[in-house]
Protein backbone atom coordinates (compact mmCIF):
# COMPACT_ATOMS: atom_id res chain seq x y z
CA UNK A 1 0.00 0.00 0.00
CA UNK A 2 2.82 2.45 0.81
CA UNK A 3 4.37 1.83 -2.62
CA UNK A 4 1.12 2.82 -4.30
CA UNK A 5 0.94 6.06 -2.32
CA UNK A 6 4.57 6.99 -2.93
CA UNK A 7 4.28 6.19 -6.65
CA UNK A 8 1.11 8.30 -6.92
CA UNK A 9 3.04 11.41 -5.72
CA UNK A 10 5.92 10.94 -8.11
CA UNK A 11 6.55 13.27 -11.03
CA UNK A 12 7.98 12.62 -14.47
CA UNK A 13 9.76 15.38 -16.36
CA UNK A 14 11.04 14.88 -19.90
CA UNK A 15 13.46 17.41 -21.38
CA UNK A 16 13.94 17.14 -25.14
CA UNK A 17 16.87 18.43 -27.15
CA UNK A 18 16.68 20.74 -30.14
CA UNK A 19 13.79 18.84 -31.69
CA UNK A 20 15.71 16.47 -33.93
CA UNK A 21 14.87 12.83 -33.25
CA UNK A 22 18.58 12.07 -32.98
CA UNK A 23 19.00 14.53 -30.09
CA UNK A 24 19.01 12.96 -26.64
CA UNK A 25 16.15 13.22 -24.18
CA UNK A 26 16.54 13.42 -20.44
CA UNK A 27 13.78 11.89 -18.31
CA UNK A 28 13.60 12.54 -14.58
CA UNK A 29 11.40 10.59 -12.13
CA UNK A 30 10.78 11.34 -8.48
CA UNK A 31 9.31 13.77 -6.01
CA UNK A 32 9.43 17.49 -6.84
CA UNK A 33 12.44 17.91 -4.54
CA UNK A 34 14.24 15.01 -6.23
CA UNK A 35 13.43 16.36 -9.69
CA UNK A 36 14.77 19.79 -8.68
CA UNK A 37 17.99 18.28 -7.40
CA UNK A 38 18.38 16.11 -10.52
CA UNK A 39 17.77 19.04 -12.91
CA UNK A 40 20.31 21.22 -11.10
CA UNK A 41 22.91 18.46 -11.20
CA UNK A 42 22.20 17.28 -14.76
CA UNK A 43 22.28 20.76 -16.34
CA UNK A 44 25.09 22.05 -14.12
CA UNK A 45 23.06 24.86 -12.59
CA UNK A 46 23.99 26.81 -9.50
CA UNK A 47 21.68 25.66 -6.71
CA UNK A 48 21.90 29.04 -4.94
CA UNK A 49 20.69 31.03 -7.97
CA UNK A 50 17.88 28.55 -8.68
CA UNK A 51 16.69 28.48 -5.08
CA UNK A 52 13.97 31.10 -5.64
CA UNK A 53 12.64 29.48 -8.82
CA UNK A 54 9.64 27.19 -8.81
CA UNK A 55 10.04 23.69 -10.19
CA UNK A 56 8.05 24.75 -13.25
CA UNK A 57 10.44 27.66 -13.90
CA UNK A 58 13.40 25.35 -13.40
CA UNK A 59 11.97 22.87 -15.94
CA UNK A 60 11.47 25.72 -18.43
CA UNK A 61 15.04 26.86 -17.88
CA UNK A 62 16.32 23.32 -18.41
CA UNK A 63 14.27 23.01 -21.62
CA UNK A 64 15.79 26.25 -22.93
CA UNK A 65 19.30 25.04 -22.15
CA UNK A 66 18.62 21.65 -23.78
CA UNK A 67 17.36 23.37 -26.92
CA UNK A 68 20.65 25.24 -27.27
CA UNK A 69 19.67 28.60 -25.77
CA UNK A 70 22.46 30.28 -23.77
CA UNK A 71 22.42 29.77 -20.03
CA UNK A 72 21.46 32.97 -18.13
CA UNK A 73 24.29 34.73 -16.31
CA UNK A 74 24.75 33.59 -12.74
CA UNK A 75 22.98 30.26 -13.28
CA UNK A 76 26.09 28.23 -14.10
CA UNK A 77 27.23 25.85 -11.41
CA UNK A 78 30.58 26.07 -9.79
CA UNK A 79 32.92 23.13 -10.08
CA UNK A 80 32.62 20.97 -7.00
CA UNK A 81 36.38 20.94 -6.45
CA UNK A 82 36.66 24.73 -6.17
CA UNK A 83 38.08 26.15 -3.00
CA UNK A 84 36.25 28.78 -0.95
CA UNK A 85 38.65 31.46 -2.23
CA UNK A 86 37.93 30.52 -5.86
CA UNK A 87 34.17 30.58 -5.22
CA UNK A 88 34.49 34.01 -3.58
CA UNK A 89 36.57 35.30 -6.50
CA UNK A 90 33.88 34.09 -8.95
CA UNK A 91 31.16 35.73 -6.85
CA UNK A 92 33.11 39.01 -6.74
CA UNK A 93 33.63 38.91 -10.51
CA UNK A 94 29.89 38.43 -10.98
CA UNK A 95 29.14 41.36 -8.65
CA UNK A 96 31.62 43.57 -10.50
CA UNK A 97 30.48 42.58 -14.00
CA UNK A 98 26.71 42.45 -13.42
CA UNK A 99 26.21 45.12 -10.78
CA UNK A 100 29.26 47.36 -11.02
CA UNK A 101 30.02 46.72 -7.34
CA UNK A 102 33.46 47.40 -5.88
CA UNK A 103 34.93 46.38 -2.51
CA UNK A 104 35.38 49.20 -0.01
CA UNK A 105 39.17 49.02 -0.05
CA UNK A 106 39.48 48.88 -3.85
CA UNK A 107 40.77 52.08 -5.44
CA UNK A 108 38.47 53.94 -7.79
CA UNK A 109 39.31 55.44 -11.15
CA UNK A 110 39.24 59.12 -12.07
CA UNK A 111 36.09 58.47 -14.13
CA UNK A 112 34.18 57.46 -10.99
CA UNK A 113 31.65 60.18 -10.22
CA UNK A 114 31.30 59.20 -6.57
CA UNK A 115 35.05 59.30 -6.00
CA UNK A 116 35.20 62.95 -7.01
CA UNK A 117 32.13 63.96 -5.01
CA UNK A 118 32.71 65.83 -1.78
CA UNK A 119 32.10 63.89 1.41
CA UNK A 120 30.85 66.99 3.22
CA UNK A 121 27.04 67.14 3.43
CA UNK A 122 27.24 70.95 3.53
CA UNK A 123 28.93 71.02 0.14
CA UNK A 124 26.76 69.14 -2.43
CA UNK A 125 28.21 68.57 -5.91
CA UNK A 126 25.31 70.45 -7.58
CA UNK A 127 24.71 74.23 -7.57
CA UNK A 128 22.42 75.47 -4.83
CA UNK A 129 20.67 78.80 -4.35
CA UNK A 130 20.24 80.30 -0.91
CA UNK A 131 16.72 81.49 -1.65
CA UNK A 132 13.98 79.11 -2.81
CA UNK A 133 12.24 79.87 -6.09
CA UNK A 134 8.97 81.69 -5.39
CA UNK A 135 6.26 82.41 -7.95
CA UNK A 136 6.29 86.22 -8.48
CA UNK A 137 2.49 86.17 -8.78
CA UNK A 138 2.30 85.34 -5.05
CA UNK A 139 3.98 88.67 -4.24
CA UNK A 140 1.54 90.50 -6.53
CA UNK A 141 -1.43 88.83 -4.78
CA UNK A 142 -0.01 89.81 -1.39
CA UNK A 143 0.49 93.41 -2.57
CA UNK A 144 -3.21 93.89 -3.43
CA UNK A 145 -4.76 96.35 -0.92
CA UNK A 146 -8.41 95.91 -1.92
CA UNK A 147 -10.83 93.29 -3.22
CA UNK A 148 -11.17 95.31 -6.45
CA UNK A 149 -7.39 95.29 -7.02
CA UNK A 150 -7.37 91.54 -6.39
CA UNK A 151 -10.19 90.98 -8.92
CA UNK A 152 -8.35 93.12 -11.49
CA UNK A 153 -5.15 91.06 -10.99
CA UNK A 154 -7.14 87.87 -11.55
CA UNK A 155 -8.81 89.26 -14.72
CA UNK A 156 -5.45 90.26 -16.21
CA UNK A 157 -3.69 86.97 -15.38
CA UNK A 158 -6.32 84.22 -15.61
CA UNK A 159 -3.95 81.69 -17.19
CA UNK A 160 -1.55 81.95 -14.23
CA UNK A 161 -4.36 81.13 -11.82
CA UNK A 162 -4.71 77.64 -13.31
CA UNK A 163 -2.02 76.77 -10.72
CA UNK A 164 -3.90 75.50 -7.67
CA UNK A 165 -1.50 77.09 -5.17
CA UNK A 166 -2.02 80.52 -6.74
CA UNK A 167 -5.78 80.10 -6.66
CA UNK A 168 -5.60 79.14 -2.98
CA UNK A 169 -3.50 82.22 -2.21
CA UNK A 170 -5.96 84.38 -4.21
CA UNK A 171 -8.95 83.06 -2.23
CA UNK A 172 -7.16 83.46 1.10
CA UNK A 173 -6.22 87.05 0.29
CA UNK A 174 -9.81 87.79 -0.80
CA UNK A 175 -11.17 86.44 2.51
CA UNK A 176 -8.61 88.46 4.48
CA UNK A 177 -9.48 91.67 2.59
CA UNK A 178 -13.24 91.12 3.11
CA UNK A 179 -12.70 90.46 6.83
CA UNK A 180 -10.60 93.61 7.18
CA UNK A 181 -13.21 95.81 5.41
Amino acid sequence: MSNEISNARRVTVTIKGKGDKADPWAVFYGSPAEIREDLIGYFGLDSYSTEQHTLHELVQLAAKIASGAPMPAGMQASASGDSEAEAEARAMKLLKDELGARPVGESTTAEDVWASASSSPADPPWPTDDKPVVNPMLARIDACASVEALKKLWAENQAAFADGSLMDAYKAKGRALKAAA
